[in-house]
């Protein structure tokens, strides 16, 4: 998935998985270097993932019991996002930005049955 990050907060569907996942695992890379990247995990049932590494040096890299993702375009723009639902056919995500964040994400998502 590529997310636009100028887009307003709000909720961001994925779909496509041709089931309702159980799980997931999920990358999130920004810019064209790909040269800040972030790890998330979560599980079926609720909205808490887990959450580590934003940007490639220590003081970046945090973990969160609630978010599955940040993303930052640098230390005052960047888009947070927590599970919404797990869906049908993929899953939804609550999108909330910070700054003024500009330019693309990559999200490489991984879903899993059981």
């Amino acid at each position: 998935v590529s997310y636009n990050t100028t887009t307003a907060s709000g909720t961001l569907a994925v779909t496509g998985f041709g089931f309702q996942p159980k799980s997931i695992i999920l990358f999130g890379i920004v810019g064209s270097n790909d040269n800040s990247q972030n790890y998330g995990a979560a599980t079926d049932g609720g909205t808490s993932g887990a959450l580590f590494g934003q940007g490639s040096g220590a003081s970046g890299q945090w973990d969160n019991s609630t978010g599955i993702w940040r993303l930052a375009i640098d230390g005052s723009n960047r888009v947070d996002a927590t599970i919404d639902s797990w869906d049908a056919d993929g899953i939804t995500f609550d999108i909330t930005k910070t700054g003024s964040p500009t330019g693309y994400v990559k999200l490489l998502i991984t879903g899993f049955k059981q």
